[in-house]
């Protein structure tokens, strides 16, 4: 088998939706458009991607149930199998799979390498996605600070962002070291440092 793609769907608060692909060695993100409307769009989109993007896949994975297998199903056109891995009642523990042919199999021992593979996919998957989704909305909160004080558009954000790498940093920055930012100025500068001082 050349490769493993596990989709993973996570939208908090209807932005940055984002998803992520296990393959083998790979790790890739595909920022999806904040206008599509809802789940099963977004994995159309996403498998729609990954199928163009990967032509050797051998299996898609899919986390979730009937629904999301059916996109995947639909859109890879019966030529790449897919199977679903659905949590059940009790995640870990309870999953079942929804096998390439449409059926569902729940008799697929707990213990058996192939079933903690597919949970190891299943749970790599979420672990990237959620990182990913942490680091993303971290930024915007973050940045968001900076909004607050009258004056800080957008380019002097970035400017200052670059010069010292985060808001903390910023926070923390004394007058003369602002006032050393490339292009902030000293009355910026002042804005800034009477803000968090």
């Amino acid at each position: 088998m050349n490769l493993i793609d596990a989709d993973e769907l996570i939208n908090f608060f209807s932005t940055d939706n984002g998803l992520d692909e296990v393959c083998e060695d790979l790790l890739i993100k595909y920022g999806l458009d904040n206008h599509i409307p809802e789940g099963l769009a977004m994995m159309e989109e996403f498998v729609t991607r990954a199928i163009n993007d990967i032509p050797e896949l051998d299996l898609i994975i899919v986390d979730g149930g009937k629904a999301q297998w059916n996109i995947a199903t639909k859109v890879s056109n019966n030529r790449i199998p897919v199977l679903g891995v659905t949590k059940g009642v009790v995640r870990n523990g309870d999953e079942h799979f929804i096998m390439p042919d449409g059926s569902e199999n729940y008799d697929l021992p707990k213990d058996s390498s192939l079933f903690l593979l597919l949970r190891n996919v299943r749970d790599e998957a979420h672990r990237f996605v959620i990182t990913y989704h942490r680091t993303v909305r971290a930024k915007q909160l973050t940045a968001s600070v900076l909004n607050e004080i009258e004056g800080i558009g957008p380019k002097r954000k970035k400017q200052l962002l670059q010069h010292y790498g985060s808001v903390r940093s910023i926070m923390d920055a004394d007058l003369k070291s602002l006032m050393l930012v490339p292009g902030l100025g000293k009355s910026a500068a002042k804005k800034i440092y009477a803000h968090f001082h």
